[in-house]
C-alpha cells in the first residue's frame, strides 16, 4: 500500500508535472506560433507594402513616361503643324508672287501689243494721209497740168484763131485794096474803056467780097469748131484723168484701209491669242502651284499622321514595357510574399515538430524515471 500510494502519488506528480511540462510546451508553442504569426503578418505586411510601393513607384514612372511621350508626340504635332503651316504660307506666298508675277508679264504683254496695235495703226493712218495727201497732191497736180494745157490749147487755139482772123483779115484787106487798086485801076481803064467794064467788075468785086467774107466766116467757124471741139476734148481728158485719179486715190484708200484693217485684225488676234498663251501659262502655272501645294500638305500631313503613329507606337510600347516590369515587379513580390510564407509556415511547423519532440522526450523520460524508480 504504501509503496502503491507512493508510486499513485509520484504518478499525480509526474502527471502534474508532465501537465505543467505540456502546457509550458503548448504556451511556449502557441507563442512561437503567435510570434510565427505576427513575424510571417508583418513580413506580409512588409511585402504588400513594398509591393504596393513597387506597383505604385512603376504607375508614377509609367505615368510620367506616359505624360513625358504625350508631350513628345504633342511637340512634335504641334512641329509638324508649325512646320505644315509654314510650307502653306510659303507654297501660298510662291503662288501669289506666281500669279502676280503672271499677271504684270500677261499686264505688260498686253501693253506692249496694245502699244504695237496703237502704233501699227497710227502708221498705217499716216501711210494711209500721206498716200491720200500725194494722191491729192498728184490730183492736184494733174488737174492743174490739164488746166494749163487747157488754158494753153485755149491760148494757142485762140492765138490761132486771132491769126487765122487776122491773117485772113489782112488778106482780105489787102484783097480789098488790091481789088479796091485793081478795081480803080479797073474803074479808070472800065471808065475810060466803058460803063459796062465798071458793072462788070464791080460784080466781080463784090462777088470776091462776099467769097472772101465766106471764106473768113467758114474759117472762123472752123476755128471756133476746132477750139470748142479742142476745149471738150481737153475737159474730157481732164474730167477722164480727175476721175481716173479720183478711183485710183479711192482704190489706193481702198487698199490702205484694208490694210489698216487686216493690220488691226492682225495685231488683235495676236493680241487676243498672246492673251489667251498667257492666261493658259498663268493658269498652268496657278494649278502646278496648287498641285505642289496639295502634294506638300499631303506630305506634310502623311509625315505628322506617321509621327503620330510612330509616337503611339512608342508610347504603347513603352506602356507595355512597363505594364510587363509592373507584372514582373508584382510577380517577384508575390513570389518572395509566397517564398517567405512557405519558409514562415516551415519554420511555424518545424518549431511544433521540435516542441512535440521535447514534449515526447519529456514524456519517455519521465516513463524511464518511473520505470526506473518503480523498478
Amino acid at each position: 500500500l504504501v509503496a502503491a500510494k507512493r508510486w499513485h502519488t509520484h504518478d499525480e506528480v509526474c502527471s502534474k508535472r508532465d501537465k505543467g511540462s505540456e502546457k509550458e510546451q503548448e504556451e511556449e508553442s502557441i507563442g512561437g506560433q503567435e510570434e510565427q504569426e505576427e513575424e510571417s503578418i508583418g513580413g506580409q505586411e512588409e511585402q504588400e507594402e513594398e509591393s504596393i510601393g513597387g506597383q505604385e513607384e512603376q504607375e508614377e514612372e509609367s505615368i510620367g513616361g506616359q505624360e513625358e511621350q504625350e508631350e513628345e508626340s504633342i511637340g512634335g504635332q504641334e512641329e509638324q503643324e508649325e512646320e505644315s503651316i509654314g510650307g502653306q504660307e510659303e507654297q501660298e506666298e510662291e503662288s501669289i508672287g506666281g500669279q502676280d508675277e503672271q499677271e504684270e508679264e500677261s499686264i505688260g504683254g498686253q501693253e506692249e501689243q496694245e502699244e504695237e496695235s496703237i502704233g501699227g495703226q497710227e502708221e498705217q493712218e499716216e501711210e494711209s494721209i500721206g498716200g491720200q495727201e500725194e494722191q491729192e497732191e498728184e490730183s492736184i497736180g494733174g488737174q492743174e497740168e490739164q488746166e494749163e494745157e487747157s488754158i494753153g490749147g485755149q491760148e494757142e487755139q485762140e492765138e490761132e484763131s486771132i491769126g487765122g482772123q487776122e491773117e485772113q483779115e489782112e488778106e482780105s484787106i489787102g484783097g480789098q485794096e488790091e481789088q479796091e487798086e485793081e478795081s480803080i485801076g479797073g474803074q479808070e481803064e472800065q471808065e475810060e474803056e466803058s460803063i459796062g467794064g465798071q458793072e462788070e467788075q464791080e460784080e466781080e468785086s463784090i462777088g470776091g467780097q462776099e467769097e472772101q467774107e465766106e471764106e473768113s466766116i467758114g474759117g472762123q467757124e472752123e476755128q471756133e469748131e476746132e477750139s470748142i471741139g479742142g476745149q471738150e476734148e481737153q475737159e474730157e481728158e481732164s474730167i477722164g484723168g480727175q476721175e481716173e485719179q479720183e478711183e485710183e486715190s479711192i482704190g489706193g484708200q481702198d487698199e490702205q484701209e484694208e490694210e489698216s484693217i487686216g493690220g488691226q485684225e492682225e495685231q488683235e488676234e495676236e493680241s487676243i491669242g498672246g492673251q489667251e498663251e498667257q492666261e493658259e501659262e498663268s493658269i498652268g502655272g496657278q494649278e502646278e502651284q496648287e498641285e505642289e501645294s496639295i502634294g506638300g500638305q499631303e506630305e506634310q500631313e502623311e509625315e505628322s499622321i506617321g509621327g503620330q503613329e510612330e509616337q503611339e507606337e512608342e508610347s504603347i510600347g513603352g506602356q507595355e514595357e512597363q505594364e510587363e516590369e509592373s507584372i514582373g515587379g508584382q510577380e517577384e513580390q508575390e513570389e518572395e510574399s509566397i517564398g517567405g510564407q512557405e519558409e514562415q509556415e516551415e519554420e511555424s511547423i518545424g518549431g511544433q515538430e521540435e516542441q512535440e519532440d521535447s514534449i515526447h522526450e519529456g514524456m519517455r523520460a519521465d516513463v524511464k524515471e518511473r520505470t526506473s524508480s518503480s523498478g
